[in-house]
């Protein structure tokens, strides 16, 4: 018998898989595919929720240059509308539900400041 055969006649008693260990094989893969499905959502949504925020805080400096503080209570209340989406439940001042000829000063700074604390974060 020659070395061949020797190495041949030991190797005869391994078996290859059979199909079902084949498919096995192949059963990680949805959950890895699914896995960067989900990191590559949670990534966006987290990057679109800071670019908004980014977005919000240059308008509510924007605002604060409007001359007179009544000009900016318009662009205060849309900011505030447009924000409620991605600053979740923060009940707005009592200031927003008074009629619009009871509107001062102070109740712009209130606007503002309830802006600056809930899109600072």
């Amino acid at each position: 018998m020659t070395p061949r055969d020797i190495i041949l006649s030991e190797l005869r008693d391994i078996h290859l898989p059979g199909p079902a260990a084949e498919r096995l094989d192949l059963a990680w893969e949805p959950f890895v595919i699914l896995a960067a499905l989900v990191a590559t959502a949670v990534l966006a949504r987290r990057r679109r929720r800071s670019q908004w925020r980014r977005d919000a805080q240059q308008e509510l400096r924007a605002s604060r240059r409007v001359q007179p503080a009544g000009a900016q209570w318009p662009l205060l209340l849309d900011l505030l509308r447009r924000s409620a989406p991605f600053v979740g439940a923060h009940p707005p001042p009592a200031c927003v539900f008074l009629p619009p000829d009871r509107i001062g000063d102070a109740e712009v700074q209130e606007l503002q400041a309830h802006l600056h604390r809930i899109i600072g974060r």
